[in-house]
């Protein structure tokens, strides 16, 4: 929602901009003209009151040329500043048109957070199943804080210990249903746990989804050996501050 509040106040300011300019340039066209014509006023009179003709008289066919040469590179000069003018113009749309955009895709996009998480364990279904040992899984919330729905969820989890080596590791199959705007969903996640589990020191949680455009979102979720979550990266590349359990 903070990246799509951005989104808006960078077009309008853009927007506002770009309105200034405008009337900046309606004034300058003004008085651009304004003071063209009277200097092609100026310098045909001047050039033909120098260049008189031989009785005298005032050289018309002089001054008007000089006039007219005047105001033919005057009027080039500003179709140059206008030409330049409307391709700046053209790039402020771009940009604006890529503000909206992303901005609309900001909207559109689903928000997926971890609200809480913790370790469970199980009978299993069949004593053959296990072998006579209990299943181990992880009861994780995870809530849409975006402004879209979002589908098809899944969520996998990697655990590594001090040495660095993984010790816990599980995946969740698809969620097929839909998760609407602030609704919460509790996942049970299945582990596999080998080596040294008391030696659990960071977690990483990984949840997945697409919007309703089928555009893939993603958020990977750090778990220190307090039990502080961390937004470690996702589709914005931010990072946030910690979200204790």
């Amino acid at each position: 929602m903070k990246e799509s509040k951005s989104g808006e106040e960078a077009g309008s300011l853009k927007a506002t901009s770009q309105s200034h300019r405008h009337r900046l340039l309606r004034l300058w066209a003004i008085v651009a003209v304004i003071v063209t014509v009277g200097l092609t006023v100026l310098f045909g009179w001047i050039v033909g009151a120098v260049n008189t003709l031989p009785d005298g008289r005032f050289n018309w066919e002089v001054a008007a040329t000089v006039a007219t040469a005047f105001a033919t590179i005057a009027l080039a000069g500003g179709t140059f500043t206008l030409a330049f003018t409307a391709l700046e113009d053209a790039g402020a749309s771009r940009e604006l048109a890529e503000l909206t955009r992303d901005d609309m895709w900001l909207r559109d996009r689903p928000t997926l957070v971890i609200t809480s998480y913790a370790r469970r364990t199980t009978e299993p279904s069949t004593e053959a199943e296990s072998l006579g040992q209990t299943a181990a899984f992880l009861a994780i919330t995870v809530q849409n804080v975006g402004l879209a729905p979002a589908m098809y969820l899944t969520v996998s989890v990697a655990g590594f210990d001090s040495m660095g080596d993984a010790v816990l590791i599980g995946e969740s199959s698809a969620v097929n249903r839909v998760i609407p705007p602030n609704e919460e969903i509790d996942i049970p996640l299945p582990i596999a746990e080998r080596g040294n589990i008391e030696d659990l020191s960071m977690t990483e949680i990984t949840v997945r989804s697409v919007d309703r455009r089928l555009h893939e979102s993603h958020g990977v979720f750090k778990i220190n050996r307090e039990g502080q979550i961390f937004l470690k990266a996702s589709d914005s590349a931010s990072e946030r501050g910690p979200r204790t359990r």
